[in-house]
């Protein structure tokens, strides 16, 4: 904690980022007296890890991926299969026209529309628009006119 402060990462108890703390080597003896005796120094969120407990790992990295507010959104080339290796990663929030732009700037000007599957439509294949607001998860299939 005297370290962050040192840093002025903490003024007056309070920070200006999300701070955490990953306490490894959960699997150790004594861990479990360092853990509370951590907790009874910090108001920070204390994450417990062992490289011996994969379900601590994997606690961990959904932690951190919903601190840092984004969503993945997956794309589908009409008439083919959707890419579900490689996501787009975006803020939390991100409209159709912007995951549209961030494929290619060229394609605002020649949209026609967007189909969408996953939690953001009522129902799945749902045509939508330009300002419709995606969710972590969502499939995206983009036309556009023809030029």
């Amino acid at each position: 904690m005297e370290q962050l402060k040192q840093a002025n990462l903490i003024v007056d108890r309070e920070s200006m980022y999300k701070l955490a703390i990953i306490a490894t080597k959960g699997d150790l003896k004594g861990s479990r007296d360092n853990y509370e005796f951590l907790k009874s120094i910090t108001s920070l969120s204390i994450h417990p890890i062992s490289i011996k407990d994969e379900n601590s790992i994997e606690k961990l990295k959904e932690y951190l991926f919903n601190s840092l507010e984004v969503i993945r959104i997956y794309t589908k080339p009409p008439r083919d299969k959707p890419d579900y290796e490689h996501p787009f990663i975006c803020p939390i929030g991100t409209t159709v026209s912007e995951l549209t732009e961030k494929i290619h700037k060229d394609f605002l000007t020649l949209f026609r529309y967007a189909r969408v599957w996953g939690s953001s439509v009522d129902f799945q294949r749902k045509r939508v628009g330009l300002e419709h607001e995606l969710f972590d998860s969502d499939t995206v299939e983009i036309t556009l006119f023809r030029t």
